[in-house]
């Protein structure tokens, strides 16, 4: 799998997702102030074969010499997505033809086209060799099937947005790039476990979430030590689901937290990563629902995060 930080993949369920609207709208956002490529990739499943969007197609597709075609679109217009993307002001825009079995040769070969800038990239498939910065998966209100390719991905999403025919949900138009990565705040907060200075683990978390409290577990009757620490920032916070990490690190490890993020919508009480150390749970995400298991884990005197996460619904999400 090829991690591309540098990318946004925007998926879709079906037609009339309002996924080419929501990507000309993040180019007018963005033009400007950040290099932006937009692309677009059609897998073909055969030479020859039917038109991937159905019905009898242009011919194009079906009409591939080789197992890929990347070309760049020179005109701005209405007729194709490409010509959206490009009369929005993205600096280039690529359109990635490719056989299905070749998927990874020629993102391979998109990827090196579009190292020194951010892509806004439309696709579903890619999302199979691919790991983007952030893949968001759009939907049409007005349609509830899901076409096969995005079913094959859609556990992979890192939000989900709904489009009406107007407007978006999930305030998706937040997207922005702050610290060079593509940003989208979750609809969570970030818990700082302040044990030395946290300002700078703050400043790092800020753009990702839509509160940042430093939990010191002060004047609270929990008394001292991480599980008190962890409650009372739980306790404090005005969402139901929670990061909890320690000040040791100065940035946070995004592409561990989408990881953890897209088990979010499961019911677990508290999501925590698994590497070759052990279980990580000062890195992890607590829901609420977990508040009642902290209360009579300190009443008990236990003193192990660890231990308390057997008695929550948990999830260990391996981290690479």
């Amino acid at each position: 799998m090829m991690y591309v930080p540098r990318m946004m993949l925007i998926g879709s369920t079906g037609r009339h997702s309002g996924k080419t609207l929501l990507a000309c709208e993040l180019i007018g956002k963005l033009r400007g102030r950040h290099r932006v490529i937009a692309a677009k990739v059609t897998t073909v499943q055969e030479r020859n074969g039917p038109c991937p969007r159905g019905g009898e197609g242009c011919g194009v597709c079906s009409d591939l010499t080789d197992t890929y075609c990347l070309t760049e679109e020179t005109e701005p217009g209405e007729a194709k997505d490409t010509q959206r993307l490009f009369a929005a002001g993205a600096e280039t825009v690529l359109w990635l033809r490719v056989l299905r079995d070749h998927l990874a040769e020629g993102a391979s070969k998109l990827i090196e086209k579009t190292r020194d800038a951010f892509v806004l990239c439309e696709s579903n498939s890619l999302r199979t060799v691919v790991e983007p910065g952030i893949f968001l998966l759009c939907r049409s209100t007005k349609e509830a099937s899901i076409k096969a390719s995005a079913a094959a991905v859609e556990s992979l999403a890192d939000f989900r947005v709904a489009f009406n025919g107007n407007a978006f949900d999930n305030n998706c138009l937040a997207i922005d790039i702050r610290q060079g990565e593509w940003v989208l705040p979750y609809d969570a907060a970030a818990v700082i476990l302040d044990q030395r200075d946290a300002a700078e683990q703050a400043a790092s978390l800020g753009p990702h979430f839509r509160q940042v409290t430093v939990s010191r577990g002060e004047g609270t009757p929990w008394g001292r030590g991480l599980l008190p620490q962890i409650l009372s920032g739980i306790e404090a916070s005005e969402h139901a689901l929670n990061f909890v990490t320690a000040c040791d690190t100065a940035a946070v490890d995004l592409r561990g937290l989408r990881r953890l993020f897209r088990e979010a919508g499961k019911g677990y009480d508290a999501i925590v990563p698994v590497t070759p150390d052990g279980v990580e749970p000062l890195f992890g995400i607590f829901h609420k629902r977990a508040i009642p298991a902290f209360r009579a884990g300190i009443e008990e005197r236990e003193s192990s995060v660890q231990r308390l996460l057997t008695r929550l619904r948990t999830a260990y999400v391996e981290q690479t």
